[in-house]
């Protein structure tokens, strides 16, 4: 977008009254960070944006040299500015659906195949939140026709769609046959025209392809401490289920993040593997508030029915989370105290 504004090298270009030609003073440094931050803002507007003029007169007062800053915008200016964004907003959301239905949606479990089947393993909660943001990071580059950009993140992309024995796969045929369709979309809705095939600037991601390691900033790493997304409003009721007689270990979790829940469960596994299967789907980081310590947990008989009894115990404090990790809603939460909890799952 940038370079569509006229702004990629950096010169005020206002046109000089006495000579004509575009001014080559030098935006102030200063003002650098300003304007990349206001044009991110702009990417998504289009030339039927209400803000775009608004917008606009910010960016000229950034963007001129000392000797222009004190003056508005120029209609040349304006016009040129404004032929660099879309007609409306629905070749916006064209490209959107439509690049975001050519490479799919975001899945917990592992997109690889074989000639006989396919892998079942769990891709992990950080995967499934990065999957989708590299689609939006895709969807912006796209509009722009950054075609090095979108081939490094395609690239990307893959490697998030499988597990760990799996995300070292490449298919360059696929990915080539991605680049050529998301491209073919952008065409179509009227986006990149005029534009060169690669960026003028060479692109440095913040981390290397060939690295299985998530960039620090724009991707996700190590386990998350944000907010549980509580949906308030759900009309929350006991789960029902299989009522087995196996035997096994009631447990009670907390989210760093979230102190004042408390996560309610049991499992026949040992509660260190649940624990560890949690913070690999969901993607956050979790304590074990009971049993403590851990190898003082004991299995008991109907866990299952002790689970639905401490359950009903709270159904007044009971939340739903809406996870986009796991792409699940947990009803096991509960707005309660430790104390509390302790005291009604020994009973």
């Amino acid at each position: 977008l940038r370079t569509r504004l006229g702004l990629r090298n950096w010169k005020c270009g206002r046109r000089c009254t006495r000579a004509g030609t575009a001014c080559a003073n030098s935006i102030p440094g200063k003002n650098r960070d300003q304007i990349e931050t206001l044009i991110k803002s702009m990417i998504f507007l289009c030339q039927k944006s209400p803000e775009l003029i608004s917008k606009m007169e910010e960016l000229s007062a950034l963007a001129n040299c000392h000797s222009h800053r004190r003056k508005d915008p120029e209609d040349a200016q304006k016009t040129k500015w404004k032929a660099a964004f879309p007609a409306q907003h629905s070749d916006v959301r064209y490209v959107e659906v439509q690049v975001t239905e050519l490479l799919g949606s975001a899945s917990t479990l592992c997109g690889a195949k074989t000639e006989s089947n396919s892998c079942l393993n769990k891709i992990g909660g950080q995967k499934v939140q990065n999957f989708q943001r590299i689609i939006d990071e895709i969807v912006r580059l796209s509009m722009y026709h950054r075609v090095s950009d979108i081939d490094y993140h395609l690239g990307i992309l893959e490697k998030h769609m499988y597990c760990s024995d799996h995300e070292l796969t490449i298919h360059p045929k696929k990915r080539d046959c991605w680049k050529s369709k998301t491209l073919g979309i952008c065409t179509t809705a009227g986006f990149g025209v005029g534009l060169p095939s690669r960026s003028e600037v060479h692109y440095e991601p913040e981390c290397k392809l060939e690295s299985t390691e998530h960039c620090d900033g724009f991707y996700l790493k190590g386990q998350q401490i944000s907010s549980l997304r509580i949906q308030e409003d759900s009309a929350l009721v006991l789960l029902e289920g299989y009522r087995h007689r196996k035997s096994g270990y009631i447990y009670a979790f907390q989210a760093e993040s979230n102190p004042g829940y408390i996560k309610i469960g049991y499992t026949t596994r040992p509660v260190l593997e649940r624990l560890r299967s949690l913070i690999f789907d969901c993607n956050r980081e979790m304590k074990v508030l009971f049993p403590t310590p851990l190898d003082s947990a004991k299995s008991v008989p109907n866990a299952w029915r002790v689970e639905e009894l401490c359950h009903a115990e709270f159904v007044d404090y009971q939340v739903q989370v809406d996870c986009t990790r796991c792409l699940s809603e947990h009803r096991e939460w509960f707005q309660i105290s430790a104390s509390d909890a302790f005291a009604v799952i020994k009973e």
